[in-house]
């Protein structure tokens, strides 16, 4: 497996692309070929290896979890008055998601609060509140959930989103505490660093092998002309 671009002409940019990943994430894996455990080890993009992990048919669920650890890791240690009770609740049911599974009008019920309050932050025009930024993290984890089953492609954009919004979170939080502008840039960055030792955590590379096992299968049909759909429907 680790010579998949040998035997198999396997391409991880080429095939992630195909399955609709971001373009950053395509354009960071290109460098890399075929060669998954280089790509792996190096990355230092959370987003983009949430991205890429997705689309190696990497299970959704343990993706989800990966995801929801970095953004509850980027709000320990930050004031209260910066996390509402409402995203308590969210986290705490995308988490019993990823484990059991759940209906998906139970978690329309806890992510419609995190919307309105969404809205309120951006009609006072505070997008860059670290609240808002939480808020938009933990709704876009719920609701790629609720997306799998229609739109792979934008589920797994919407993981990828949680990341960024948790990082700018993290920025909102050092403005907040007087840091110059010319320190957020590095504040964000060091935060999806963090990130991408966390995915690493939870979906180490052997973790990444099992689901290119299922992607090489599947790359081969694809090139072949052939359609198929193995995105697991959940909620």
């Amino acid at each position: 497996m680790a010579n998949m671009k040998e035997n198999n002409g396997f391409n991880i940019a080429e095939f992630i692309a195909k399955r609709g990943a971001p373009k950053g994430a395509i354009d960071w894996a290109r460098p890399y070929g075929g060669d998954l455990r280089r790509m792996w080890v190096e990355c230092d993009r959370g987003e983009f290896m949430v991205s890429v992990a997705t689309n190696l048919l990497v299970p959704f669920t343990s993706v989800v979890q990966a995801a929801a650890e970095c953004v509850s890791s980027s709000m320990r240690g930050v004031d209260d008055e910066f996390i509402p009770g409402e995203l308590s609740v969210a986290l705490g049911l995308i988490d019993r998601f990823s484990v059991a599974g759940g209906h998906s009008d139970e978690l329309k019920e806890v992510l419609f609060p995190l919307q309105k309050l969404i809205e309120e932050y951006r009609g006072r025009g505070e997008i860059d509140h670290p609240t808002h930024r939480y808020l938009e993290a933990v709704l876009s984890l719920g609701t790629a959930y609720l997306m799998l089953p229609v739109d792979t492609s934008k589920a797994h954009a919407q993981l990828s989103a949680a990341l960024q919004a948790a990082a700018h979170a993290r920025v909102g939080v050092v403005k907040c505490e007087g840091v110059p502008m010319s320190v957020c840039r590095y504040v964000y960055n060091q935060a999806l660093g963090e990130f991408a030792d966390r995915v690493r955590d939870f979906i180490p590379y052997e973790v990444l092998v099992g689901g290119a096992v299922k992607t090489a299968i599947i790359y081969r049909a694809m090139r072949n002309g052939d359609n198929i759909d193995s995105d697991p429907v959940v909620c």
